[in-house]
């Protein structure tokens, strides 16, 4: 994977553009923004004027949706598993587990170690539940650009992060999401049906992670 960074103007204001070249399997460009900067998650073989292309599309809508979602991190705390949990101290929380709060990409880095053993033991737990007869091996990625993928040329599932804000049942609901393509690859009509069999609210939660509402 190569890392790119360039600025991107729209409305008169100057954003950072964080640029991720993956492999060549990857075939379509993904954007988000967060934290006041866009992500951009892009096959090797992309031209710079696709991606300005894509932003010229998608800039004003991305950054209309990202500002308007609740932020998981305050002065006085963070959202754990969709509970607030203040930092008393300087320290931080995660589930019984205390570090110094430093930064938000130190405390993604910190949590990673409490969080991936759950996230690992849900995906063996739902695997059980929907007839997954190979387990999957599980990473987690910081920041990722997506909230979950199913690598199934690896038979990984590749988890964000950044879920470990929400509460546990909309965590599952991006697990069984990928878990579902296990069985039909794309996003038809029959793939939801698998979804909707082990998450019927799926609907609901989704709204709720897209909509950064955590608990």
């Amino acid at each position: 994977m190569i890392k790119q960074e360039f600025d991107y103007k729209i409305n008169g204001n100057s954003y950072n553009v964080i640029l991720y070249l993956k492999s060549k399997k990857q075939r379509n460009i993904y954007y988000r923004f967060k934290e006041n900067h866009f992500e951009v998650s892009a096959p090797l073989s992309v031209k710079i004027e696709e991606i300005y292309k894509g932003l010229d599309q998608y800039g004003k809508g991305l950054i209309k949706k990202g500002k308007s979602k609740n932020k998981p991190f305050s002065n006085d705390g963070v959202y754990i598993l969709g509970n607030f949990v203040s930092i008393k101290d300087g320290f931080v929380n995660v589930l019984g587990r205390s570090f110094l709060f430093k930064d938000e990409e130190n405390f993604y880095k910190q949590a990673k170690k409490i969080f991936l053993p759950i996230l690992t033991s849900r995906v063996h737990y739902f695997e059980k539940i929907m007839g997954v007869d190979k387990p999957y091996n599980v990473s987690l990625y910081y920041k990722s650009s997506a909230y979950g993928t199913n690598t199934l040329g690896s038979h990984k599932i590749i988890l964000s992060s950044y879920l470990i804000h929400f509460s546990m049942d909309i965590i599952d609901s991006v697990i069984v999401h990928e878990l579902a393509h296990f069985y039909i690859r794309n996003h038809s009509k029959s793939f939801y049906n698998v979804v909707y069999k082990f998450c019927p609210k799926y609907d609901e939660l989704h709204k709720k992670l897209n909509g950064g509402i955590f608990s």
